[in-house]
């Protein structure tokens, strides 16, 4: 397994992900001034009520299959007749629920007072059909470690789509037009698959009908374990935003999820690594075992505790600038509740390291039990920080919290056990960098904020000094980056090495 290949697979969601953004911001904000409120909030109802087909679309199968493609694809075992019972089981699922969402398409547009808007509603049931094959090209890629193919055309079709839905709503096409951007973009995202990997389709329709239903027998077990987590998940994650508008109304709400929207960019991130991880891990288990996940682990976690968690505790000080001057002064009181939720995305930066470890250890019973923890957790210690008056800021700590507790279940029932640990002097070198970097910034933005954007800078300086004399990069971490960055880099790269190491 190339490490330059899973380090090009997040580099590339990272790059994809920021076009996405730009592309989206534009659109999004033409689409929306010509719709206007009532015709933007139709258009999105449209996406709200398909969303609730989604845990039938993906009962958990796709991080399940993802686990074994580069399980079997590390090991050199046939991994086809699953991919195949996926197909299956896609082009049923996919069909039908089409079905049943241009049926209902109708009922869904009375609800929102948008009766003569149905054939957008109808329209968009190809989306359904044609997302749901295009998955399984993406599951494949996926699987055997090409993370960044599927990003590229997701992201091609994407803006195709967005340019479209902008075009036919600046034509006058109004609701329809910009639903038929996104049932463009399903269509192009396909027939790039169907033209790059239509050998892959051709060779999975071969095989027996018999062979692909026991390829599908084999990943249910693990799906169903993945099916409850992302079921409690969602329960859990909806329950937060109960609780802040019942609590404290709509005006708590609307500071809350500003917060969350600035912070769930460093989420993102952070979350793109560990879906970059998981199929790495997974050839690496099926060509080498578990001993050889152990040094990986310890690995990355050193470097995450090494980069990502300073640079997370540095841009939390800068929230409480940035959150005015992006969202409006309004919005000023969400720094709070957004710069905890980062410090413990920084904090917890090491259990991206553990990257879908459970799912390809096949630990299903740990899966399920730390949701369980993880979810009433989060609903007692989110009722009770309210209750004493921290208001939104005792929202997002408490499921914040509740998160830490069951990652300490899952690391003392499995990770432990396994001898899977994380490198913990790392992590207090990081801490203690991270917090000096906190410190001082958030001491320039508060005496003399005119002067933030000197604060990157001044950062900068300090981290690198620390850096060296703390050794937070050792010579092991300049050979990997070496490894994985192409020649052409080298000289960054020695400069790296002069002034960290």
């Amino acid at each position: 397994m190339s490490v330059r290949q899973l380090f090009r697979n997040v580099y590339s969601q990272w790059f994809m992900q920021f076009i996405r953004l730009v592309v989206a911001f534009v659109v999004t904000a033409f689409v929306a001034r010509i719709l206007g409120p009532e015709g933007y909030g139709i258009a999105s109802s449209i996406f709200v009520f398909s969303s609730v087909f989604s845990f039938i679309l993906d009962p958990g199968f796709a991080r399940s299959l993802i686990r074994y493609v580069s399980v079997y694809h590390g090991s050199g075992r046939d991994y086809y007749p699953l991919l195949a019972g996926y197909l299956f089981y896609k082009v049923f699922i996919g069909s039908l629920l089409a079905l049943v969402f241009y049926l209902l398409a109708p009922y869904f547009a009375q609800l929102v007072n948008a009766s003569n808007h149905i054939f957008a509603f109808q329209l968009y049931a190809l989306c359904i059909f044609f997302n749901s094959l295009s998955s399984v090209f993406m599951t494949y890629l996926n699987g055997v470690n090409r993370i960044d193919l599927a990003v590229l055309y997701n992201t091609v079709g994407f803006i195709i789509g967005e340019a479209s839905s902008l075009a036919l709503v600046l034509m006058g096409f109004g609701v329809i037009g910009y639903v038929t951007g996104f049932i463009t973009m399903s269509i192009v995202v396909f027939i790039i698959y169907i033209l790059k990997h239509g050998g892959l389709l051709i060779r999975l329709v071969r095989i027996p009908i018999g062979n692909a239903l026991s390829g599908l027998r084999i990943i249910i077990p693990l799906s169903l374990s993945i099916l409850a987590t992302q079921i409690t998940y969602y329960v859990y994650t909806w329950l937060d935003k109960f609780i802040v508008l019942g609590i404290l109304g709509t005006y708590g709400l609307g500071i809350y999820m500003v917060a969350l929207r600035f912070a769930g960019i460093f989420e993102n991130v952070r979350s793109s690594l560990g879906s970059a991880l998981m199929p790495y891990y997974g050839v690496v288990f099926g060509a080498n075992g578990l001993d050889a996940l152990r040094g990986r682990v310890f690995r990355v976690s050193r470097l995450l505790s090494a980069t990502f968690m300073p640079l997370l505790m540095f841009l939390a000080s800068l929230s409480m600038i940035l959150i005015p001057l992006i969202y409006g002064d309004a919005f000023a009181n969400a720094w709070g509740v957004a710069s905890a939720h980062i410090l413990y995305l920084a904090l917890m930066s090491f259990v991206v390291g553990y990257g879908g470890i459970p799912v390809i250890l096949e630990a299903r019973k740990e899966l399920i039990l730390s949701s369980i923890i993880t979810s009433l957790g989060s609903l007692g210690l989110e009722l009770s920080l309210v209750y004493v008056g921290l208001g939104s800021l005792g929202v997002v700590v408490g499921r914040d919290l509740a998160q830490v507790l069951g990652f300490m279940y899952m690391y003392s029932v499995l990770y432990a056990k396994l001898n899977l640990r994380f490198d913990f002097r790392s992590w207090l070198r990081g801490l203690l960098v991270g917090f000096l970097l906190f410190i001082t910034s958030l001491l320039i933005v508060m005496n003399t904020p005119v002067l933030w954007l000197l604060s990157p800078m001044v950062a900068l300086l300090m981290y690198v000094s620390l850096a060296g004399k703390l050794k937070l990069i050792c010579k092991e971490d300049i050979v990997l980056l070496r490894s994985s960055i192409p020649s052409r880099f080298s000289r960054i790269i020695d400069l790296v090495e002069e002034v960290l190491t």
